[in-house]
């Protein structure tokens, strides 16, 4: 534990070098919103760099937070789409599953943990007892 405690980015870096590099999945500028938001779904990534083509510097992160912001903003200048105006449940949008699993404020972390990896969910409502 004590040298993972004094272990230092550039050293981890000599590590990771070691072994065969993955290249950076990214998006430029150039890219449409359409195949940026593809690729957010097609590697299941919550963060996408925009990364700088001259250069290789990172210019913004694109998450799926601010893709709906953009669309909601904009939806005045957008073609209206039909599906817009369904229900989520129509379009059944949403985990549906039997019973949705919860936590309460008794919970304990260990338990809440265990929920976590037993259902495959990334997020477990805190109810009221």
């Amino acid at each position: 534990m004590d040298e993972f405690e004094e272990s230092s980015i550039s050293s981890w870096r000599e590590i990771n070098n070691t072994f065969t590099t993955i290249p950076l999945v990214h998006v430029t500028p150039e890219c449409s919103l359409l195949d940026a938001s593809r690729m957010l779904l097609q590697y299941r990534f919550h963060r996408l760099p925009i990364i700088d083509t001259i250069h290789g510097n990172a210019l913004h992160i694109l998450t799926h937070k601010r893709i709906l912001k953009y669309l909601h903003l904009n939806r005045h200048h957008l073609p209206p789409v039909k599906f817009m105006l369904k229900s989520l449940n129509d379009l059944k949008l949403g985990t549906y599953i039997p019973h949705v699993q919860t936590i309460t404020k008794q919970t304990t972390i260990i338990e809440a943990l265990r929920l976590f990896l037993k259902y495959q969910v990334s997020c477990l409502p805190l109810v009221d007892d």
